[in-house]
């Protein structure tokens, strides 16, 4: 019996996938979650300014779909997701999930890092809210709970991620312990739910989750070829996908709405993909060397809290100004409403910024550390025999 149990084992370790990418913190990757949401909060004010191209004429829809493309909210979000398979990766590779008791600590620590935030950005949507007069409690405690994001649109991504966080060790599993063939199997089915499927609201977001979570095992082959120049070549193809996949797989059927994203999103999967490896990589010393500044680092530290407070504020403004009469359907020429979109992106990033830093500093960092503790404190449980 003994060694049976041995030689399962060793199928099992002959089997498993090699971790080629080294588990650890990487700042440039901070610094590109702050370069994303950057982009995030600056393409929903051009949104808020320029719906369609028909707002810029017909002459000038190409800088439509450029500046669209640049700043497009969308892909930054799908990047998130990446980003959040990869590092979840990372550290269930330090601190693995061997049984429940560890199940329900890793569960622990990611809600605390998830929600405080979240909520504190529901009660200023909230009390944004009642100044213009759409306040409603009930929508609040929905919300709370993530069963509605009317009151902050944004939150749907927070759904997304509670639901990949809860997955992730099982995805975990896959990936390192199941080999090549089941993680091409589970990758497999988690991309025909992305192409195919609307509902459930996560399943088709996942595959992002495990793209992110499967750079840390890229062959070494692929490592040698991304030195050469065949990494500036997939460098290239990834922004370009990055930026225009919505228009390039989708064109004038791509659909706005997040639950619709199918017909295009699937184009992100290896954009993002790219992107996340060959920053963690560090393959362009220029590249590197912005996302390590200091400010773009601040950007990325800040960057969670900036991605949930942005749009409360944008809201408040856009429909403040509508009341005062300035709106994309009242201000019709093309300089009042690129005078509107700059006005908007500097008032709700000057705003957003310092209280993006207040909550880093207040609320998320004190959630992180009270989920460690809580975590430990689980850990330190005896453990049922």
């Amino acid at each position: 019996m003994q060694r049976a149990g041995q030689g399962h084992r060793q199928r099992i370790s002959a089997l498993a996938m090699l971790r080629t990418v080294e588990s650890r913190f990487y700042p440039e990757l901070e610094g590109l979650r702050g370069i994303a949401s950057l982009s995030v909060l600056i393409g929903h004010c051009y949104l808020h300014a320029f719906p369609t191209a028909n707002y810029l004429g017909p002459d000038l829809a190409w800088l439509h779909t450029l500046i669209g493309g640049v700043f497009n909210p969308q892909p930054a979000v799908l990047l998130f997701f990446v980003l959040s398979g990869f590092v979840l990766g990372c550290q269930l590779e330090r601190t693995p999930v061997r049984g429940p008791q560890d199940y329900a600590g890793y569960l622990l620590r990611r809600l605390f890092r998830l929600l405080p935030a979240t909520w504190v950005s529901l009660v200023i949507a909230l009390a944004f809210a009642y100044g213009i007069g759409y306040g409603d409690f009930r929508q609040f405690l929905k919300a709370a709970v993530l069963w509605d994001f009317t009151l902050n649109i944004v939150i749907w991504t927070m759904y997304i991620e509670v639901t990949g966080s809860i997955l992730m060790p099982f995805m975990a599993q896959a990936a390192s312990r199941g080999g090549a063939l089941l993680s091409a199997v589970v990758f497999g089915l988690l991309l025909l739910a992305c192409i195919l499927l609307q509902q459930p609201l996560a399943l088709p977001f996942m595959v992002f989750f495990y793209a992110g979570l499967m750079v840390s095992y890229v062959p070494r082959s692929f490592i040698a070829l991304m030195q050469g120049p065949a990494g500036l070549a997939a460098g290239a193809v990834a922004v370009v996908l990055y930026v225009w996949s919505p228009e390039i797989a989708a064109g004038e059927a791509r659909d706005w709405l997040y639950w619709r994203w199918n017909n295009w999103m699937w184009l992100e999967i290896p954009a993002c993909f790219l992107l996340v490896y060959l920053v963690a990589q560090r393959r362009f010393a220029g590249v590197s060397k912005l996302l390590d500044t200091n400010v773009v680092r601040f950007l990325g530290r800040i960057s969670f809290s900036l991605y949930l407070l942005h749009y409360p504020l944008l809201q408040f403004l856009t429909i403040k100004l509508a009341q005062w009469g300035y709106s994309p359907e009242t201000v019709t020429s093309l300089g009042g409403r690129t005078l509107m979109f700059g006005f908007k992106a500097g008032i709700v990033l000057a705003l957003s910024v310092p209280l993006a830093w207040l909550s880093y500093t207040f609320v998320e960092r004190p959630g992180i550390e009270m989920g460690r503790r809580l975590a430990g404190a689980l850990a330190a449980r005896p453990r049922a025999a």
